[in-house]
């Protein structure tokens, strides 16, 4: 549970920082709830490291590319 907070907490911060940055940007369609990460989201590589959460909410391993996504979804790319 601290872990997710966590995750909240991080991307909290990382919106309030980004003012400008709409919900489809970030999201793949934030209007169905589908909150993994879009194509080309500023949210991808920017996360901080957590060894404590080797797996996003689908299972898939954290990192994927060059570093840790914001957020409970890690951006896979085949």
């Amino acid at each position: 549970v601290t872990q997710v907070k966590h995750l909240v907490e991080e991307l909290q911060a990382f919106l309030a920082n980004l003012p400008t940055a709409s919900l489809t940007a970030l999201f793949v369609n934030p209007d169905t709830d589908d909150y993994h990460l879009a194509l080309g989201s500023p949210a991808v590589n920017t996360g901080t490291p957590l060894i404590d959460v080797p797996l996003d909410l689908n299972g898939q391993s954290r990192p994927q590319g060059g570093g840790y996504d914001i957020g409970a979804y890690e951006r896979f790319v085949p």
